[in-house]
């Protein structure tokens, strides 16, 4: 009897939930999520110029580029009940000056011993994705997306100071669009809480490109109102990047990771 009495119970709530669950992040038509990313990198780059092979440079040891935090865009549209438009955007600007404990060579201009370098880097990232739910339950939702992840991605660096080269500078900049193929799973166990975790992956050789990339999503969104909520989560990316072409030639090497902390939209 209690058994039967708790299976009533629990029935009920599964319903009351079921019902909740259809005006929430399984069949909302529109959500924006807006933020702020908390990120940390371990960032190498190498240059090449017409002659001389590029230093490996790394960026926060060799020229003082400090991590710092950045504004960050999500959402998605669905335009059916299993298809999905994805997009996302960051971008963050950052700068140091630092005198170089070794010589380091970069787009062709070789820096010497002891030279005060003023760098900046201007990163930029956007991915627009079509998402295809294959599973898809009361409380649960596993799609297949496909899409462009555009990294731009530009390093200065200038000669700081009264010396015979304090006019010499150099820079490189690389943009590319990089297919990618993923997998998205939302779960949903309250109504108002949801689970969001994707994985994006890619591994090409085009020319002028080479390499491969990996992106970890994981969110907890907490839905109190309809409408509007909070959500926490964690974003690891590591990508393997190498060009030979006419404006830029070299490798990155780049992993970035942080936390995220953003407000939600949806309907």
């Amino acid at each position: 009897m209690r058994f039967a009495r708790a299976l009533g119970i629990a029935l009920t709530l599964g319903g009351a939930c079921v019902a909740h669950a259809d005006e929430n992040a399984l069949n909302d038509k529109l959500s924006i999520s807006l933020g702020t990313f908390i990120i940390t990198t371990d960032t190498t780059v190498r240059v090449d110029g017409s002659s001389l092979i590029g230093t490996p440079i790394d960026l926060k040891r060799d020229l003082g580029l400090a991590d710092r935090n950045s504004f960050r865009l999500d959402g998605y549209w669905r335009f059916a009940r299993k298809h999905k438009l994805r997009v996302m955007f960051f971008d963050e600007a950052r700068s140091a000056q630092k005198t170089i404990t070794r010589d380091i060579t970069f787009q062709g201009q070789t820096y010497d011993l002891n030279t005060t370098l003023g760098a900046r880097l201007d990163t930029q990232v956007a991915e627009v994705a079509y998402e295809y739910a294959f599973l898809k339950g009361d409380n649960y939702e596993l799609a297949a997306s496909a899409g462009v992840h555009d990294m731009s991605f530009k390093l200065t660096l200038s000669v700081v100071g009264n010396t015979i080269n304090a006019s010499t500078s150099a820079r490189a900049s690389v943009n590319g669009p990089l297919p990618v193929l993923g997998l998205h799973y939302v779960w949903q166990f309250t109504p108002q809480l949801n689970l969001d975790a994707m994985f994006q992956f890619f591994k090409l050789k085009v020319n002028p490109y080479d390499g491969d990339l990996e992106d970890y999503n994981l969110s907890l969104v907490y839905m109190p109102w309809k409408n509007f909520g909070v959500g926490a989560g964690w974003n690891e990316f590591v990508t393997h990047f190498g060009v030979d072409s006419s404006s830029y030639s070299g490798r990155l090497d780049w992993r970035y990771g942080g936390a995220r902390l953003f407000a939600r939209f949806s309907y």
